[in-house]
């Protein structure tokens, strides 16, 4: 399997600086490295047409979150890819085996492609026990009006 790829019509960012160059580029990458950057040549059958984007160099973030990962395991799983409804369908069903009560975390859901952002109308119409959704980036939660109340806002 080959993992050669060209971004064509890119802008670099060279180092970490505050300078964009204008220039737009092709960016050959063979095997994870770059191979080239050349001036643009016209986009081409088989690249990628970065429209104008920046690239930077790469970033390696080398610690982990083994006590996160250990938690959100313990969580309702929400698909990436699901949408609303299937998001909703896998809290009601989750709602129907509890017999404790008490806060619904589930984590994963991505809300940026559905139509209307999340609010904490849709689950208070699920259920008035607190449910807090965490991101699948974990840049977000999304929280009924009971849940609202359980993690302090």
């Amino acid at each position: 399997m080959t993992t050669d790829v060209t971004l064509s019509r890119a802008r670099l960012l060279p180092g970490f600086s505050e300078t964009v160059d204008s220039e737009l580029v092709d960016v050959a990458v063979c095997d994870g490295v770059i191979a080239s950057v050349a001036p643009h040549q016209g986009l081409r059958p088989g690249v990628i047409d970065a429209d104008g984007a920046i690239i930077l160099p790469g970033l390696w973030d080398a610690h982990v979150h083994f006590s996160s990962h250990s938690l959100l395991t313990q969580c309702l799983q929400l698909p990436a890819d699901a949408d609303l409804s299937e998001v909703l369908r896998r809290i009601e069903a989750e709602l129907s085996t509890r017999v404790d009560g008490g806060l619904l975390v589930g984590f994963g859901f991505r809300g940026a492609t559905w139509p209307h952002e999340p609010d904490s109308a849709v689950l208070d119409a699920l259920s008035s026990e607190p449910i807090a959704l965490i991101a699948g980036d974990l840049h977000s939660l999304w929280c009924n009006t009971a849940g609202l109340a359980a993690v302090g806002a």
